[in-house]
């Protein structure tokens, strides 16, 4: 009952359990701590890195490993105009998106996300990995994404809702924007 009073959680329906909050899921993430990507999806993303030569195939090929690994939609934006995404049939497999309203308002995001590609790299610092909950996702309240970006053109996340895997998804953003940092500047000294 504390934990309802303080904000933590909610029982959205009278027959239904409690659920953390946007504020719980806050709190939870604020205790994580340093998290680390399991070795064998580190070296499968290297692999991709080494094996596939060019940058964009490298990111797209990286993205749909994320999805299917995750389980959630990853995204990837070069500036503004230039997107890719993958995954959104795994979100609507999720109880949270099986809502016409929720179907809706990701459709609308993903018909405008050229403008949400943009707050983004606005908004964002290289290598940073940014957690947006609730209110703040230009997806959806009931959505979380986790994004990072990899050098002044290019960024990637992961979309999916507030009960995400932030133990998987955070560390996979981290470890992805890292490889992919380090291949641009490879890329750049080798001249190409």
């Amino acid at each position: 009952k504390a934990l309802e009073d303080e904000g933590y959680l909610s029982q959205p329906h009278p027959s239904a359990g409690r659920v953390l909050t946007e504020k719980g899921f806050r709190y939870y993430l604020s205790l994580l701590g340093k998290l680390e990507l399991p070795k064998n999806h580190l070296q499968k993303l290297e692999h991709i890195l080494r094996h596939v030569d060019d940058t964009v195939a490298q990111t797209k090929t990286m993205a749909l490993y994320l999805a299917e690994t995750t389980e959630e939609a990853v995204f990837v934006g070069w500036d503004s105009f230039s997107s890719y995404y993958t995954g959104l049939s795994n979100l609507f497999r999720k109880p949270e998106f099986a809502s016409h309203d929720m179907v809706v308002n990701i459709s609308e995001v993903v018909d405008h996300f050229d403008q949400v590609l943009e707050t983004f790299h606005r908004t964002l610092v290289i290598g940073e990995v940014r957690v947006l909950l609730g209110k703040e996702n230009p997806f959806d309240p009931m959505c979380s994404t986790v994004v990072g970006k990899t050098s002044e053109h290019q960024l990637i996340g992961i979309l999916g809702p507030l009960r995400m895997p932030y133990r998987l998804t955070i560390p996979f953003i981290q470890k992805t924007i890292d490889l992919l940092r380090h291949g641009h500047e490879e890329d750049r000294e080798a001249g190409r």
